[in-house]
């Protein structure tokens, strides 16, 4: 049978709330970055995840304390009953696809004049480099990540 520590478990959940709290200015913060609408729901929430976690790992212990497998038979069962298991295919996530054009030369020598460009009016003082890169940055899930790589005169 497995121990019913619900008041440990509601215990643990307050400490846990108040934990996070202390990294807040106020409650109100906390409350609005986690999305809950009062702190009654934020502790029944952290509550539940400890509850199901718990009551997961001793179910997961009951069921594991008496097997005494070796390697070798899982090995053995795996072989055996290969046929019946389930494929899983691999599930891949892409966060961002980059496809690289293919560019006509005169596609690319119209670049590299606008480059020039920019790189003559930074070198010539009539724009700061942080203005032009945020000028040409056409990237709208950047945070000022891209840049040019620009060389001044002087830097040879």
């Amino acid at each position: 049978m497995i121990e019913n520590r619900s008041a440990a478990i509601k215990d643990q959940a307050n400490a846990k709330y108040n934990q996070l709290l202390s990294q807040f200015p106020d409650e109100k913060s906390m409350l609005a970055a986690y999305k809950f609408r009062n702190q009654f729901e934020m502790k029944n929430a952290i509550e539940k995840i400890d509850t199901d976690q718990y009551y997961g790992q001793a179910k997961y212990q009951r069921i594991t304390e008496k097997a005494d497998v070796t390697p070798n038979e899982v090995t053995d069962f795996f072989n055996m009953y290969k046929s019946q298991l389930p494929e899983i295919k691999d599930e891949v996530s892409l966060s961002q696809i980059m496809i690289y054009p293919k560019l006509t030369e005169a596609h690319k020598e119209e670049l590299i004049s606008k480059l020039k460009k920019i790189k003559a009016d930074i070198v010539a003082g009539e724009a700061a480099h942080e203005k032009r890169e945020s000028v040409h940055d056409k990237c709208e899930n950047s945070d000022s990540a891209s840049f040019y790589l620009l060389k001044h005169p002087s830097d040879n």
